[in-house]
């Protein structure tokens, strides 16, 4: 979602056409604890490419526009997942771990969950977004790996002039201090 538009690149799919113009490609993956975003690109046009990401921390745009196409590739993804035993056991794992948890729940989306329930409840999918990035997307419990031809001294300058305007909301993680799965969930014949 946050690689449609920000405030200062406010062209949707130009942080993607500006990467893969300049011999690279760009990618995000959510896993259990964290999201990850990542790109590659020709070493000349390494700096912009850097602010164009940076940009999506420090001034996402959400369009209305962009997050229900969002919420479509999301329920894209669930349906082809449907078929993967790989899911499925993942689905099956958090079902059997302790409701207390977060991880419990369903891990992924689709339009219902999404988009439909949302609204049934007064929700608005796009403003809940903002809310989320608002309060979750926090410099102190970001990490930043780049790797450059440049000195590390000149990629640490880089790094600071373009991601230092990402607040510190001074959010902690998420700490789970116990098993989530129970130990016997799992027998084997």
């Amino acid at each position: 979602m946050l690689f449609y538009a920000s405030e200062k690149y406010p062209v949707e799919d130009s942080y993607s056409k500006y990467i893969t113009e300049h011999g690279g490609s760009t990618n995000a993956f959510t896993s259990m604890k964290h999201t990850n975003y990542y790109f590659d690109i020709n070493t000349k046009f390494l700096e912009e490419g850097l602010d164009r990401f940076a940009q999506f921390f420090i001034k996402p745009l959400m369009s209305p526009d962009a997050t229900i196409r969002e919420i479509k590739a999301v329920d894209s993804e669930n349906q082809k997942n449907l078929l993967s035993d790989i899911w499925r056991m993942d689905q099956l794992q958090k079902h059997l771990s302790s409701k207390n948890y977060p991880y419990h729940k369903f891990g992924t989306g689709t339009w219902d969950t999404l988009e439909v329930k949302p609204r049934e409840k007064g929700l608005d999918t796009r403003l809940e977004l903002m809310g989320f990035h608002e309060v979750n997307y926090s410099a102190n419990i970001m990490h930043l790996v780049v790797y450059a031809k440049e000195t590390l001294d000149e990629i640490q300058a880089l790094v600071e002039r373009k991601f230092t305007d990402i607040k510190n909301t001074g959010r902690s993680y998420l700490h789970f201090l116990v098993n989530l799965v129970h130990l016997n969930t799992f027998r084997f014949l």
